[in-house]
């Protein structure tokens, strides 16, 4: 209520949409993909989706939790949710803009 007062955002909402604009660079091969988060073009009837690395099976829950809350399997899943309109924006300004838009 006072964020939406003195017009801010949570800081889960910033966190959200600055995950969703370094996936969409790293989309466009703006920067080098160390997380090993890949790609997939669905043709031209579908929109383009992430995918987050496997774990491995025995990998202990506390862990895989962990894993769960950062960018590596947070980038993929808010990627996979956005409408193709934002996925493909030509440029970083137009991405923000209809980011803005969408949130």
């Amino acid at each position: 209520e006072r964020l939406h007062h003195l017009k801010l955002q949570s800081l889960l909402h910033r966190r959200e949409r600055y995950m969703i604009i370094h996936m969409w660079r790293l989309h466009r091969k703006l920067f080098p993909d160390v997380s090993g988060i890949g790609f997939k073009d669905g043709g031209s009837r579908q929109r383009p989706r992430a995918e987050w690395p496997s774990l491995n099976h025995r990998v202990q829950r506390s862990k895989a939790s962990l894993l769960e809350g950062s960018f590596s399997a947070m980038g993929p899943t808010l990627w996979n949710t956005l409408p193709a309109c934002i996925k493909l924006c030509p440029t970083l300004e137009s991405l923000k803009a209809t980011l803005g838009q969408y949130l």
